[in-house]
């Protein structure tokens, strides 16, 4: 989304995201109750008859996305220029910048989004 995506697609994701933050979450939750379980139930067959805690981990996560990819993309839009321009000048690829100069520079952000969203 920082990096690789077009910036028109970058906007809409960053719509999506925004728009994935300001859903309530008695609106997951109905989700999860309604659509996830019984689906859940159907598919494994496992007849926890509203009970499952693969549809709490999948609603869960769900709603710490937009928490935890703001901030990811924050932290990424700081990274200096000059990192991937000396990296990109030493004969990397536009990939192998990414994931090894500047995503490994954003770690201490990328880490605390995911203490964030966890907590």
């Amino acid at each position: 989304m920082v990096y690789i995506a077009p910036p028109k697609l970058g906007r809409i994701l960053r719509i999506a995201v925004d728009v994935l933050a300001s859903i309530p979450s008695i609106i997951f939750g109905f989700f999860g109750l309604m659509i996830l379980i019984p689906l859940i139930d159907n598919t494994i067959g496992a007849g926890t008859g509203g009970n499952s805690l693969l549809a709490v981990i999948i609603v869960l996560s769900i709603m710490i996305l937009p928490t935890v990819i703001s901030i990811i993309e924050t932290s990424l839009r700081e990274v200096e220029g000059n990192f991937k321009e000396a990296s990109l000048a030493l004969g990397a690829t536009e990939i192998t910048t990414i994931f090894k100069v500047l995503v490994p520079a954003a770690s201490s952000g990328i880490l605390s989004a995911v203490i964030l969203g966890v907590g």
